[in-house]
């Protein structure tokens, strides 16, 4: 078991880190996928310079980039998806 330290950041971009024990996802993979998260939200922020209302939407393994928002109240806009890509082994929710 490997200890690796994490920083997690939210919506309002405060971080925290803590350090968690994991023998099922290695260190170099876990560094990858948030350099690459951070390189999604880079391109957002440049996408939302010319669209504020840009976004992304992961529909259970479907990832799609979004020009306006997916709901709003109980209707939902498929329209607004421009690009979508299948992310094999994701799932959508919150905790």
């Amino acid at each position: 078991m490997s200890k690796v330290e994490v920083t997690v950041e939210d919506f309002s971009y405060s971080t925290q880190k803590c350090v968690v024990e994991t023998e099922d996802i290695r260190a170099d993979h876990i560094a990858r996928f948030k350099r690459y998260a951070k390189q999604l939200n880079k391109l957002m922020d440049e996408m939302r310079e010319y669209n504020p209302h840009a976004n992304f939407y992961l529909a259970n393994d479907v990832l799609h980039l979004m020009r306006g928002p997916s709901h709003t109240g109980h209707e939902t806009h498929n329209e607004h998806s421009v690009a979508s890509v299948i992310m094999t082994g994701a799932d959508g929710g919150d905790w």
